[in-house]
């Protein structure tokens, strides 16, 4: 196809899509928003910044993803954004050897793992994958830490800037102990109104921070998996979120006592939440296309994420859940949690 009927085509596909989309619209009483993501960032940047003597060192983790060549293409981007970072793909010793090649053709150190028992929800592979690649980041001695995912990318010119300048922006409270500094999350996957639910997907931070995080012990046995649809769907599944977040809170004194108002407390003390638009953080999992954003129906059955405005809520006003409201007060928890004191 030449490049004129490419251009042709593109813009018929997205006159359908704009019509399917109003058509939508006007059944469901909203509106649709579209955002593409760049697969690449073009030209010069416009900023300049003085050299960075804060070392920080990127991690992906997880199962290389050839559709596309997204990891192959993100450590590109990667590279050509922060040249000075050190790079580290930590994956699976059947990774194809050509794809290894590949990476570290980009300055990119590859950790294989031998790939262990999967535990409930695959936490297993989490966690092997992501300490294999602090332990190989480790061995440079890097101030700060970024673990993200094989599967996704920060698209953003200057992404490592802004992070450490919210990191400095919000230093730790003065009565938070075990931490070096704040540990920086995403807001996809961090519930606002479920206790301890922490995003794993991208963390930034003090480098042993994150080590300290992530050094828990493999979960055995089975639980059980049922489609979370609503609040109390979720106590039911094991949640590797909150796993890792009560295994490193319970390590560094805290006592877990699953209300929302003590999480709240503890989510303002501890972390930030970063917006995905923040760092145009992608996905490319699932329903890539879709921004997955909170909505009034997401606060109604209590899955409602938390975004940086309503972190900055919590960390400036101090505010408590209405004891009204369904879900507040005290939560009943169902599941049974892996002892990790």
């Amino acid at each position: 196809m030449t490049s004129k009927n490419q251009d042709k085509e593109i813009k018929r596909l997205r006159h359908l899509r704009s019509e399917i989309s109003q058509r939508i619209d006007c059944l469901v009483d909203g509106w649709t928003l579209y955002e593409t993501v760049p697969g690449s960032i073009q030209g010069a940047s416009l900023w300049s910044f003085p050299p960075v003597d804060e070392k920080i060192c990127i991690v992906l983790q997880g199962p290389v993803v050839e559709d596309r060549q997204f990891t192959l293409n993100t450590i590109k981007l990667y590279r050509s954004i922060v040249p000075d970072c050190n790079l580290i793909v930590s994956t699976w010793e059947n990774t194809n050897p050509s794809t290894v090649k590949a990476l570290e053709a980009c300055e990119c150190a590859v950790v294989l793992n031998p790939m262990p028992a999967p535990g409930p929800r695959n936490i297993n592979y989490q966690i092997a994958s992501t300490l294999a690649g602090f332990y190989e980041a480790n061995k440079s001695k890097p101030k700060y830490l970024l673990k993200s995912r094989t599967d996704a990318r920060l698209v953003c010119r200057n992404f490592d800037r802004r992070l450490i300048a919210l990191s400095k922006c919000f230093p730790l409270s003065g009565n938070v102990t075990g931490q070096e500094s704040r540990i920086l999350v995403s807001d996809y996957a961090t519930r606002l109104y479920v206790p301890n639910h922490l995003s794993d997907m991208m963390m930034f931070g003090r480098a042993q921070d994150l080590m300290d995080y992530w050094n828990v012990p493999q979960v055995d046995g089975e639980y059980p998996t049922v489609r979370i649809r609503n609040l109390e769907d979720l106590y039911q599944n094991f949640t590797p979120e909150i796993y890792l977040c009560e295994s490193f809170l319970r390590r560094n004194g805290e006592t877990i006592d699953r209300t929302i108002d003590g999480w709240w407390k503890r989510l303002a003390a501890r972390f930030l939440v970063v917006d995905r638009t923040m760092v145009r953080q992608l996905w490319y999992k699932y329903r890539y296309n879709e921004s997955h954003r909170t909505s009034l129906d997401d606060q109604s059955k209590g899955l409602a994420l938390c975004e940086f405005a309503d972190w900055l809520l919590l960390f400036k006003c101090e505010p408590h859940p209405r004891q009204d409201y369904p879900i507040a007060g005290r939560l009943r928890w169902t599941e049974s949690l892996p002892n990790t004191e």
